[in-house]
């Protein structure tokens, strides 16, 4: 079994929603495939033509930080003489919470790549009123944390926008 791993699943978009390839034409794809080289060949590209890898990491033993990052992810084709023909591309924007539904403080982390120019992170009560913008707080090029505290018990939007990425969040503070 892995200690300190990266694993990879690949998904295919069905006009709904993202599926993970089946293990029957991707091995190991259920549980993540540790390797550094995944062929996706044998895969109809009618079906499966819209395609999106998830990176995950496994860490068995604690060592800080205990959250890896990601920076970077290369992406390419393997030529006929196997040759690697890779570059680099910069990664996506996120938005995650560390739970959906909290009491207390409530932990934001995210991922501004170090190209975007706008972004934004407001939080919602359920009357649409913004209650909190963090935008000028936002730092870029890392993964960061922001904890909020002092919110009172209720349903909240948080809607995080960095260039055209979009993602709205909600969450619930119970008491």
């Amino acid at each position: 079994s892995p200690q300190d791993s990266i694993c990879i699943q690949v998904e295919y978009f069905d006009g709904n929603n993202w599926n993970l390839v089946p293990e029957n034409l991707l091995p190991g794809n259920s549980t993540g495939i540790y390797g550094d080289t995944i062929s996706i060949n044998s895969l109809d590209t009618l079906l499966y033509g819209n395609l999106r890898v998830k990176v995950l990491f496994y860490r068995k033993n604690q060592k800080t930080p205990n959250n890896p990052v990601l920076h970077a992810l290369e992406v390419g084709n393997l030529s006929r003489v196997g040759v690697f023909e890779g570059s680099k591309i910069s990664l996506m924007p996120f938005i995650n919470v560390s739970r959906s539904v909290f009491k207390g403080n409530l932990t934001i982390t995210y991922l501004i790549p170090s190209g975007f120019d706008k972004f934004s992170l407001k939080i919602y009560d359920i009357n649409g009123r913004c209650i909190r913008d963090l935008s000028k707080f936002l730092l870029k090029g890392k993964e960061n944390k922001i904890v909020i505290n002092n919110l009172s018990k209720g349903i909240y939007f948080i809607k995080f926008k960095a260039g055209e990425y979009r993602k709205d969040l909600k969450v619930i503070k119970v008491k």
